[in-house]
């Protein structure tokens, strides 16, 4: 007897790119609460904050154009955006069962990538269901190179429904 699809209520994608070089992270969440679910897309990163009031140490010149900062020096700081994403609750119930029916997402595990990290991402993945039963694992490539084509179309996935490059155009427009 085949065992049905959870109904998953609620589900979590946080994706960390090359953070030993201060790239960015991005969370897609939706919860669900008696009126419905909320849609959102946050994403964050630290930024060379050359205004910074502490005045450095000195140091030999750098080759970057941006300096690095030195020990006990913080030239780096927070900037992010976080946007609630319109979507009908239709459309977020259909996305909901399409990853645990078509996408089978209870049925994946942690999936790291053969080559050493040098640029590495980090997908992490957790879904709730109605019954209170959660399912996460992790997923880990090197320099965007997807190791496993059900993995990276689960990514795509998400990447569409949270409409992530209109999201991602405006925050990078506002780093400038």
């Amino acid at each position: 007897m085949s065992e049905t699809a959870p109904d998953i209520i609620s589900a979590q994608l946080r994706v960390s790119v090359d953070p030993g070089h201060s790239g960015p992270f991005y969370e897609y969440k939706i919860d669900s609460d008696v009126t419905g679910y909320t849609v959102t897309l946050r994403i964050s990163r630290l930024v060379y904050d050359s205004g910074s009031s502490s005045v450095p140490p000195p140091r030999p010149p750098s080759p970057s154009p941006l300096p690095l900062p030195a020990a006990q020096e913080n030239h780096f700081r927070s900037s992010g955006l976080s946007e609630v994403i319109k979507k009908d609750q239709q459309q977020v119930r259909a996305f909901l069962e399409r990853l645990s029916t078509e996408l089978n997402v209870y049925a994946l595990t942690d999936r790291e990538s053969p080559y050493p990290f040098l640029h590495p991402t980090f997908y992490t993945f957790s879904f709730g269901d109605a019954a209170g039963r959660s399912h996460s694992f992790s997923y880990r490539i090197e320099a965007s190179n997807h190791v496993d084509e059900q993995y990276q179309r689960l990514i795509e996935v998400f990447d569409s429904f949270f409409e992530s490059r209109r999201v991602f155009d405006a925050f990078w427009r506002s780093q400038r």
